[in-house]
């Protein structure tokens, strides 16, 4: 039954079934016609002739013709009654399969088939653009990886490395000592570190990517200087939280510059921590979540200080990580930074490094930890 309707709600199944339905109307009509013209012929010559044995043999032969006549004439009903006796639902197929073939129906089930065609076609395109996508994403992943986080460098290389930012990177007063703690970290891996740095207080990333600003030029100048290894980018607080498309904007525009002059560049952003007093943990995701969309753009990784901070904090007996003007960092704070820079540029741990910067060794070896941890 089932195979019966779906038969007859194929177009060219209904194509085959009209063609024959045609066939059986004529030949309905002219074989019961043609077989009694011939009897009457036969009759006629039989008639003509005088020959009373012919006369006898054409009276069964013209019988004959008129029976099958009749039989032929009642094709149709025959076959009804058969599909009849097969069940009711059969011969209510049947019945739908005889009305569905008729030109104008056929047009109709062939106009839906290729609007389900088109339909499939277009689920199906959907489903290609959506894997090629996918695809796409797992290429870009592995070129992240195969660029930023699986970079290693010998222990030989002198690392050059560029840090474009604020205070939070440098201050004027020079009590920033994120420099000295990474440099300190290098040294007791025994490894090599040349850093440079452009910053400015309070200066936000989009005045870094603009060339017309003075600002900008000097970073664009420091750039193009040489072949840097590393770029670290850093974003200024409030925009960091609140402006996520000028920091992708901008990262965008920097990451061209420096990947032009070297493309193997592995660029990273700065994820820093927020002001103390401020809702900490909720601008922390911000801050993160802003850096990571702005990473992704560029094939670069981030560098989750902040994120370090807070995890720090938390812990029992931590030292303060803030400066008394509750922003910029304390001296641990700033260790805990160099700590998170080291793990982002060199991609391993800074514990195997054996400098705490003069700090409580346990501090700072929990802060190490915390670094790995978050980075690695």
């Amino acid at each position: 039954m089932f195979l019966l309707v779906e038969a007859c709600e194929d177009s060219t199944v209904l194509k085959i079934i009209h063609f024959v339905l045609q066939l059986l109307k004529a030949g309905i009509v002219l074989v019961p016609v043609a077989l009694i013209i011939l009897g009457m012929i036969d009759f006629f010559k039989a008639a003509t002739s005088n020959d009373e044995s012919k006369m006898k043999q054409a009276v069964p032969t013209f019988t004959r013709r008129i029976i099958g006549s009749i039989i032929i004439f009642l094709v149709p009903a025959l076959i009804s009654f058969a599909f009849g006796l097969l069940g009711s639902d059969i011969k209510e197929g049947y019945l739908a399969c005889i009305a569905n073939a008729t030109p104008e129906k056929i047009l109709q089930i062939k106009k839906q088939e290729e609007e389900e065609l088109a339909k499939k076609n277009e689920e199906y395109q959907k489903q290609l653009a959506e894997a090629k996508k996918k695809n796409e994403e797992a290429y870009k992943t592995e070129d992240k990886k195969e660029q930023n986080s699986d970079t290693t460098f010998a222990k030989s290389k002198n690392v050059k490395v560029l840090m474009i930012g604020n205070s939070k990177i440098k201050r004027e007063n020079n009590s920033n000592t994120t420099k000295k703690h990474l440099e300190g970290l290098v040294k007791g891996a025994g490894r090599k570190i040349s850093i440079t740095r452009v910053t400015h207080g309070g200066e936000k990333l989009k005045t870094w990517a603009d060339e017309k600003n003075p600002y900008g030029k000097k970073a664009y100048d420091k750039i193009k200087e040489k072949k840097w290894d590393v770029v670290i980018l850093q974003e200024q607080t409030d925009a960091s939280i609140n402006n996520k498309n000028t920091l992708v904007n901008s990262g965008k525009k920097l990451a061209k510059a420096i990947r032009k002059v070297n493309p193997n560049a592995k660029i990273i952003f700065d994820a820093i921590w927020p002001y103390k007093n401020s809702k900490k943990s909720s601008n922390q995701k911000k801050i993160d979540a802003n850096n990571e969309a702005a990473a992704k753009e560029v094939n670069g990784i981030v560098a989750y200080a902040g994120k370090a901070f807070l995890k720090y904090s938390g812990i029992k007996n931590a030292k303060e990580v803030y400066s008394s003007d509750k922003n910029h960092a304390s001296n641990y704070g700033w260790y805990l930074q160099a700590c998170v820079f080291y793990a982002a540029i060199f991609n391993e741990s800074p514990e195997t490094t054996g400098y705490y910067g003069n700090l409580d060794k346990s501090q700072a070896k929990t802060m190490q930890k915390i670094a790995a941890q978050l980075q690695l």
